[in-house]
């Protein structure tokens, strides 16, 4: 398993609900940042060795884990490596979307995934790892007649 320390502090997370000044002081040596938080997730940017990882902490992490799984052996439909997930954590790459990349990459990630019923594909979910575009946090259409 990669990053096992970060996984141990995960675990104590689950068995408690944090605030995010008490995960930040348990993310301390990993240099966290927070990026945000949606309606079921807070995000954290964390180095570990020499790598930069986004540490999310929420309830739907396991909607996260089956976009991942949806995406592997699909050269289009992209989305950023999850390395691990534990009840209420994930790790996962970080990507930069602050590199630039074409309307034309964008919109086959965008087609590709709206192909398998996700409608929540804009910039802010889009981002670079390596020079390849990937989502990093998509959701699921809530339209009728689309398969999981």
């Amino acid at each position: 398993m990669k990053h096992k320390k970060l996984y141990k502090i995960a675990n104590k997370i689950n068995k408690s609900n944090l605030s995010r000044k008490k995960i930040i002081e348990l993310l301390g040596s990993f240099n966290p940042e927070f990026i945000g938080k949606g309606a079921y997730k807070r995000c954290f940017k964390v180095k570990c060795n020499k790598r930069i990882l986004v540490f999310k902490i929420g309830r739907n992490i396991m909607d996260d884990f089956s976009h991942y799984q949806l995406s592997k052996g699909n050269r289009k439909a992209k989305y950023a490596k999850i390395y691990w997930t534990t009840e209420f954590c994930l790790l996962q790459k970080y990507c930069d979307t602050t590199l630039k990349y074409t309307d034309k990459e964008f919109n086959e990630l965008k087609y590709a995934w709206k192909k398998k019923g996700f409608v929540d594909i804009r910039k802010a979910n889009v981002g670079k790892i390596n020079d390849r575009l990937y989502a990093f946090d998509i959701i699921k259409s809530r339209r009728k007649g689309t398969s999981d």
